[in-house]
């Protein structure tokens, strides 16, 4: 009976000193890696079948590393027209788009990539972001300003699509969930929808109120609107006005663990965590996450996150057209410690809105 006692006294302990703030110091302390010297500035980093991926760029080239714990890292592919790439994960294939040199990088495992150029007969299509879903890639951008969307099943041999009856401006985001696949412009008012066994094949033109980039997570989509503001929808095409509580715009959300999570306040100086159990509350942490973007001549400042539940990963870099490429790994997403002062309690650090229990 003694024995049992100090076990609940201690489980007591625990969840008390969670809600008391323990929770803060969980993205104080990060361990940095310089992976590259005078060459990669690492800008978009996934994570997904078991991997962290990160894409790189210096001069014209880009490249990817993949990592197991987002620790360890290993160059595996590089290409001398991958400038500028942003990086993607969707179901179970990692892909990207370089709009510079109008190229596609596509990989099933992150370790072998198939680099392809748009065709030029793709009505001189610029591509701006790109996902996989139902056997197709799917990139999206525009063609001479207008809505333009191309898809392929193996990421060399493309298809140009109909994005609707009177496509609006370039499309700027594209999304895979729940079955369907949905794009948006750049804050014109269009989105575009594709859903069904042929998903990614017809494209459906629908209103949306605004926005410019989109994201799918746990049965989710989520369309940033302004700096206090989402859209949601259960479907990608009936949206609701959802009031964040934060004072900054977010970035792409992602899920895990019981958790969305996405970047807010982007800016080439870095970014805030923001994190929601539900996806419409969310609370945003005080201090600014390690990563910037300083490539100057990147429209996206987006440098992301990503997290295999259990730490954030992300990255940044110094220099200008060469440069020294850096990975930043947080501790533990949940840790227990004991507390120095007299007495001494059991202590546990971890992101708000998670369950731990011992």
């Amino acid at each position: 009976m003694k024995r049992i006692s100090h076990i609940l006294l201690l489980a007591g302990i625990f969840q008390i000193s969670f809600l008391t703030g323990a929770h803060a110091d969980v993205l104080d302390n990060w361990t940095t890696n310089q992976i590259s010297t005078n060459t990669f500035a690492f800008h978009h980093v996934v994570y997904g079948n078991g991997i962290y991926v990160v894409a790189g760029q210096y001069s014209d080239y880009g490249a990817f590393y993949t990592s197991a714990d987002g620790l360890h890292w290993k160059l595996q592919y590089t290409e001398p027209n991958s400038w500028n790439v942003t990086l993607n994960y969707s179901a179970g294939h990692f892909a990207g788009v370089a709009s510079g040199f109008r190229v596609a990088d596509v990989s099933s495992d992150g370790t072998n990539w198939i680099t392809t150029l748009f065709p030029d007969n793709a009505s001189a299509f610029t591509p701006v972001a790109i996902t996989y879903g139902n056997g197709l890639y799917a990139a999206v951008g525009n063609a001479n300003n207008v809505a333009s969307i191309l898809t392929s099943p193996d990421g060399s041999t493309w298809t140009q699509r109909q994005a609707g009856s009177s496509p609006g401006g370039p499309v700027t985001s594209v999304t895979y969930g729940g079955g369907k696949f949905v794009a948006i412009g750049n804050n014109d008012g269009y989105e575009y929808t594709s859903s069904g066994p042929g998903a990614g094949t017809t494209w459906t033109q629908r209103s949306l109120p605004a926005g410019n980039k989109i994201s799918y997570a746990n049965g989710l989509f989520f369309v940033p609107l302004n700096n206090k503001t989402n859209l949601l929808s259960v479907d990608g095409i009936n949206w609701s006005l959802n009031v964040t509580g934060l004072t900054n715009i977010l970035g792409v959300v992602t899920y895990g663990n019981g958790l969305f999570m996405a970047q807010c306040g982007i800016s080439r100086s870095g970014s805030y965590l923001a994190t929601s159990t539900d996806g419409t509350n969310w609370f945003q942490y005080a201090k600014l996450l390690p990563n910037y973007c300083p490539i100057p001549d990147t429209a996206d400042i987006d440098v992301s996150l990503a997290t295999d539940g259990t730490r954030l990963v992300t990255g940044s870099a110094t220099g200008s057209f060469y440069y020294n490429g850096f990975i930043y790994t947080s501790d533990p997403l949940v840790c227990i410690r004991m507390t120095n002062n007299p007495p001494s309690k059991v202590a546990i650090s971890g992101l708000v809105g998670r369950n731990y229990q011992i």
